[in-house]
């Protein structure tokens, strides 16, 4: 997930002041449920500088989109843009490197406003009409964007509270921030870009957080983590919080009969008194009996100190574990004993994950969004296998070349194109998206 912020520098650890940081609460704060109907007007205080925080994603990525717009007695004076700025004097003004908002993501700004401070001042939310100084027909800046929360601060921000605030959409929706601190309110760290670079993959938390008034007892993922986190209480300023090393989805051998899969977790406890934690693994895509995995606990130097076997198996989907350590860190590994059709189709994927050879000319057409492939009769009917970020099968579809790729669901991680029986060459999505 995408993490765009406009700050200069963010604060690790800072004792500040607890009272402080509840004095500047949100102006305008919206949540899912008044972010249902859109578009939205709130009233807002004159000011000449501020920040907004949202959790959101682009449902519309071929044409610009409004994330938000600022009125003067009704007349819209500028907005931003998913592409840029909109401003009456100017009209759309388009930014050189526009930013992917395909993809839910945690959206920090921090800017400027020139607004004129005898007029009464709203903030737009949705769809608006803007009429430009040197125009009597409006142009209109379509918002056709998902929102989950919307924070708008008027005035200055520390960089604590806008780090603290990050970290707290971030593990109230399950969306990875792009190697920023993950701060609580208090300043104190609780995932760290350098400590826990290698685990920036599907972060996902729970914690007590009484300032921006958020409890979750149970994880959210909005990137499809196999990890959930549950804890029967927590008290206010406790987190947990676990991350993965993005390690292959397969099963690599360890002995005659132990197969352990290859993505690692971390697990970071912020408790005041060890207390139960309840694991649940999504066991779909890791074709694998139930009653044969259980689950390895290692220290901080990869040296396994438990074994824990499963409380319980939800159909074959889903595998609960019981975490009972006073450890403020440890990882955990999948084990499992697997029959010989398992290993079969592990090794299947395997392959199909890391040993695709490109022995034709595969290019990527940037501007018209297809990719070429060079060295077939024009006729020639390519199938594209759809692979997702845990190296699943998504689906496949079929197509002449070039390949349309605009089209393609944005869960798509890898695509494999084959001609025939043929391996013709693999592309990562990550390249065309």
């Amino acid at each position: 997930m995408k993490h765009f912020i406009f700050f200069l520098t963010i604060v690790f650890l800072c004792p500040w002041p607890f009272f402080l940081l509840a004095e500047n609460q949100p102006e305008v704060w919206h949540r899912t449920d008044s972010l249902v109907l859109l578009p939205s007007e709130d009233t807002i205080s004159w000011t000449d500088e501020y920040a907004v925080f949202s959790v959101l994603r682009n449902l519309h990525e071929d044409s610009v989109q409004c994330l938000w717009g600022f009125a003067e007695n009704d007349t819209i004076s500028t907005a931003v843009l998913t592409d840029g700025l909109y401003t009456s004097s100017g009209g759309i003004l388009l930014a050189t490197m526009p930013r992917d908002y395909s993809q839910w993501s945690v959206y920090a700004y921090h800017g400027g406003i020139r607004l004129d401070s005898t007029k009464i001042h709203t903030l737009r939310l949705g769809d608006v009409l803007a009429y430009r100084n040197d125009s009597v027909s409006p142009d209109t800046l379509y918002g056709r964007v998902e929102m989950e929360e919307l924070a708008y601060f008027g005035g200055n921000v520390s960089r604590l509270q806008a780090a603290s605030f990050q970290a707290y959409l971030a593990l109230k929706y399950g969306i990875t921030l792009d190697y920023a601190a993950y701060l609580s309110p208090a300043g104190d760290t609780l995932w760290h870009p350098l400590a826990d670079k290698e685990y920036y993959h599907r972060v996902v938390g729970i914690g007590h957080d009484t300032i921006y008034e958020w409890q979750a007892r149970k994880s959210q993922s909005k990137e499809d983590a196999l990890l959930s986190l549950y804890m029967d209480t927590l008290e206010v300023g406790e987190y947990v919080i676990a991350g993965d090393d993005d390690g292959v989805m397969y099963w690599a051998q360890e002995s005659p009969e132990t197969y352990s899969n290859q993505r690692i977790w971390r697990v970071r406890q912020h408790l005041e008194y060890p207390r139960p934690l309840y694991l649940s693994f999504s066991l779909s895509d890791m074709a694998v009996p139930s009653d044969s995995i259980w689950l390895s606990v290692l220290d901080s130097n990869g040296v396994e100190i438990q074994n824990v076997l499963p409380d319980s198996v939800l159909s074959d989907s889903v595998c609960y574990f019981t975490l009972q350590r006073s450890d403020s860190l440890v990882h955990l590994r999948l084990n499992a004993m697997l029959p010989d059709v398992v290993i079969q189709k592990n090794q299947m994927q395997r392959e199909s994950q890391e040993n695709f050879v490109l022995d034709t000319d595969v290019l990527y057409d940037a501007g018209n969004r297809t990719i070429i492939i060079s060295g077939f009769p024009q006729e020639q009917q390519f199938d594209l296998f759809l692979y997702d970020t845990t190296g699943k099968l998504y689906s496949v579809i079929s197509s002449l070349n070039p390949v349309d790729v605009s089209v393609l669901p944005y869960t798509v991680s890898h695509i494999v194109i084959t001609a025939g029986d043929r391996i013709v060459g693999s592309v990562s999505a990550m390249i065309i998206k």
